[in-house]
């Protein structure tokens, strides 16, 4: 079979929608919490329109009946219409407690399960209304096919609660409502059945293309959402070192900038150098070289493990970090502990180097920010700070024109 062909195959299979896309199964589950989520948004309204009606059917009914349903319309419709309502209300509780839910885990637990209690109340209603025309005639003639046929038909209303993708079960439980009709129709001539089988098997065929047409849609959505944030990536992030790039800093400014001045923070912003990089790389080679900005890249990330950790490549070897301190923190002890996670790495020097080990010199600004804090300004202190550093020794930290005494 020819690839454009399984691809137009796939709109219809949620399964071979998977395989000619190459999704995993992490890609698989998210792309089915993503359905799940919005499925179960509109499973609220969908069961507040069903309850209000099951509500009103069953008022309509009881009027109608002298409020003798159940003897006039039969059991069915009784059940069809209870049913319905208690199934609908446990969709709409299961949803609000998921809307509410803080955990995602358990909030996409309960919005599936909020899914699958309206499926059920769309099967009872559907079901046990069109069933409750033919119960007395049905029901008289044979009650043992009939409870057969309520449990087969019940199981292939509500199979796709159970099963993203289940052929087998779909063909082989038409095929048995098939016969079923056609044996109830030769052996007891009930021709309303045949119509309640057609319903039944055109409500579970639609049910699954609506399933396939909306999985499909929301996996190429995942395809060009996962094509966008790859893309971004390489925007925004540097390939070498992994740290965000010079084009992510003018975005991340762009918005935090404004919060700064607003909100009175107490900002560190700390720039650092590789000492005497030009004379590794010289010595070794650059693809040595990218190995060690790696490696220190990484080293700083083991000291400050924070997912949030706003670390930029500003230059070749100079790199830029910001912090956003509580009260009681240390800023000095932060641009200490960045120092030494280079220092411990041990990294081999040329032996014409007058120190034993690869190092960095580091410059800090400490400020609280204002209405007119000006980042520019603030960033050329924590430059400042650095070539102090640089000039007087390398190896050590500058905060505030202060020098930071080395703890190794």
């Amino acid at each position: 079979m020819k690839l454009d062909t399984l691809k137009n195959l796939q709109f219809f299979s949620p399964r071979l929608t998977i395989k000619i896309n190459h999704l995993t199964k992490d890609d698989t589950r998210r792309v089915k919490n993503l359905l799940n989520n919005k499925l179960g948004a509109a499973s609220l309204v969908i069961a507040i329109g069903l309850s209000i009606l099951s509500v009103a059917v069953f008022l309509i009914l009881q009027l109608e009946s002298g409020w003798k349903q159940i003897e006039v319309y039969g059991l069915s419709s009784f059940i069809a219409d209870v049913g319905c309502f208690v199934m609908s209300i446990t969709t709409i509780v299961l949803r609000m407690i998921a809307f509410r839910n803080k955990n995602e885990k358990t909030a996409l637990l309960l919005s599936r399960l909020s899914i699958d209690f309206l499926y059920v109340a769309i099967a009872i209603l559907m079901f046990c209304s069109f069933y409750a025309d033919a119960e007395k005639g049905f029901l008289s003639k044979s009650p043992t096919i009939s409870v057969g046929i309520i449990v087969i038909a019940f199981l292939l209303i509500v199979q796709p609660v159970f099963s993203l993708d289940a052929y087998i079960l779909n063909i082989s439980n038409i095929a048995v409502m098939i016969f079923l009709a056609i044996y109830t129709k030769i052996q007891f001539k009930i021709e309303s059945f045949i119509y309640y089988i057609l319903i039944v098997v055109s409500f579970v065929l639609m049910s699954r293309l609506v399933v396939s047409i909306l999985f499909y849609a929301e996996v190429q959505k995942y395809i060009q959402e996962s094509i966008s944030n790859s893309l971004l990536n390489t925007a925004m992030y540097d390939e070498l070192t992994h740290c965000k790039n010079r084009y992510a800093l003018k975005k991340f400014l762009e918005d935090k900038v404004p919060t700064w001045r607003a909100e009175k923070t107490r900002l560190l912003i700390i720039m650092f150098d590789i000492d005497n990089f030009k004379e590794y790389n010289d010595y070794f080679s650059h693809q040595v070289g990218d190995g060690c900005l790696t490696d220190i890249a990484r080293a700083v990330r083991r000291v400050f493990p924070s997912p949030g950790l706003e670390f930029y490549r500003y230059g070749g070897e100079e790199f830029l970090l910001f912090f956003e301190l509580e009260d009681g923190q240390d800023a000095k002890l932060i641009l200490e502990q960045l120092r030494l996670s280079t220092t411990e790495l041990d990294i081999k020097v040329p032996p014409v180097s007058s120190f034993d080990y690869l190092t960095i010199s580091v410059g800090g600004y400490l400020l609280t920010t204002d209405s007119e804090f000006d980042f520019d300004a603030a960033l050329n202190e924590a430059d400042a700070n650095l070539y102090k550093a640089k000039a007087n020794g390398k190896n050590i930290c500058y905060l505030n024109n202060n020098k930071i005494p080395r703890t190794m």
